[in-house]
């Protein structure tokens, strides 16, 4: 073979590797925001849950105008598992935590599948926390970069 034979050879070679690992970049980060959007979507169903809860009369299993004494076991939300607790709840997207709930507020986090290999005993090594305050009003999202 040639010296431009083997020259394009290794030229396509290489563009090639170039655009599989530009590929893999590219998928990998919209994998990453399609789960944050779920779980998004999901702490947007949680908090309607919350809110009915809050609304319901404690002989129905509600709060009666609080939102103290609320579980992922007392509310209508789709999980894989549920901690002992009723605190902490799994599914295919993230884990979720209630932090705090008072007369007015629930305090969620969720923690999205999309890092590291998540357990409910290690609720802090994901790169991103979205933190959701529920109120009768209204709910309010943030994310956290860690």
């Amino acid at each position: 073979m040639g010296q431009q034979q083997i020259l394009l050879i290794l030229v396509v070679t290489v563009i090639a590797g170039v655009a599989t690992v530009v590929a893999i970049n590219t998928m990998s980060s919209t994998l990453q925001q399609n789960n944050i959007d779920a779980v998004r979507v999901d702490l947007s169903v949680i908090a309607a849950q919350m809110q009915a809860y809050y609304q319901k009369p404690r002989g129905m299993g509600g709060g009666s105008k609080s939102f103290v004494g609320v579980t992922f076991d007392k509310i209508a939300f789709q999980t894989d598992s549920i901690d002992a607790t009723g605190m902490i709840a799994r599914n295919g997207n993230a884990i979720f935590n209630i932090e705090s709930a008072t007369n007015s507020m629930v305090v969620l986090t969720a923690q999205p599948s999309t890092g590291p290999v998540m357990a409910f005993d290690n609720l802090s090594n994901s790169e991103i926390t979205q933190r959701a305050e529920v109120t009768l009003s209204g709910v309010v999202m943030r994310y956290q970069v860690e």
